[in-house]
């Protein structure tokens, strides 16, 4: 079985099913999803533009890479990975790897045109119409120790896909929490703005903050602030400030409570998990 190789210039990490709305913390994990007791495994292997195979499991935890260059006795120039086979007990990959005629050509996209081309039409390549081109190489090599220890790097993987949902899962609190204060600064600056530009008109150059302290304090509004608050803000805008920065805090603080903080106590328990499995397979 050859499976078709692509070009993979920037490989962004699995998200998979991360979420839902199933659980209390609204999250689906990876380990609810992949029972860790049975024998099965998922490798995901990436061909690039580059000669290189990397290799990774549930496409979350990265295993190593292959350099066909540095990692071959062949010294193959402008080395292009054709096709990838991992065998279904683990202990061997097969690749079939072709030299290029320069490296524009596999990075133009114009050698995979031609492999197309020579496609059988059941998304596997012709090798046989292939190597009356190009020269092909076929390599195996031996990945019996991810079979001797498939249990343990499955049981990482997942908690390692644990650990990035719920960095995930904050991340997303902290960033709804950013757009709630981005709101409140934006209506703040922009009374402030309204402000400075009363102030120009009464000729005063202190900073519009210093003038609402000094009515804070002394409970007395200077003549600018007062000309603001009664015929630029009045009361209905007023009001309205008071009304955002009011809801803007009761959603930053629900978020911290109903997002932010339970998730950081779930990630500081999967992180303690790690740990103890790491020093318990030292």
């Amino acid at each position: 079985m050859l499976i078709q190789n692509g070009i993979y210039s920037n490989i962004s990490q699995y998200s998979g099913e991360i979420f839902s709305n199933n659980s209390k913390l609204g999250t689906t994990l990876l380990s609810e999803k992949i029972r860790s007791d049975d024998d099965k495994i998922d490798i995901l292997l990436i061909c690039d533009n580059k000669g290189h195979l990397h290799m990774s499991v549930f496409g979350l935890f990265y295993l190593g890479s292959i350099d066909i260059n540095k990692d071959t006795k062949y010294n193959i120039k402008n080395p292009y990975i054709v096709s990838s086979y991992l065998s279904n007990d683990l202990h061997y990959i097969s690749l079939i790897v072709i030299s290029a005629d320069s490296e524009n050509d596999i990075l133009s996209g114009r050698l995979e045109n031609e492999l197309n081309d020579c496609s059988t039409g059941s998304k596997e390549y012709d090798l046989k119409s292939i190597s009356n081109k190009y020269k092909l190489y076929k390599m195996t090599f031996d990945t019996v120790i991810i079979f001797n220890k498939k249990k343990k790097v499955k049981s990482l993987a997942i908690k390692l896909g644990n650990i990035v949902s719920h960095i995930s899962y904050i991340y997303g609190g902290i960033k709804n929490m950013k757009s709630e204060y981005e709101g409140k600064v934006k209506i703040t600056n922009d009374n402030l703005k309204k402000f400075s530009e009363v102030m120009e008109d009464f000729a005063v150059f202190t900073p519009p903050i210093t003038e609402f302290i000094i009515t804070f304090v002394t409970g007395l509004p200077t003549q600018s602030v007062r000309h603001y608050l009664s015929n630029e803000l009045r009361e209905k805008g007023l009001k309205n400030w008071e009304r955002t920065l009011d809801v803007t805090y009761s959603n930053i603080q629900k978020l911290i409570i109903e997002f932010v903080q339970p998730g950081c106590e779930r990630l500081l328990f999967y992180l303690s998990d790690l740990l103890g499995f790491c020093k318990w397979y030292v």
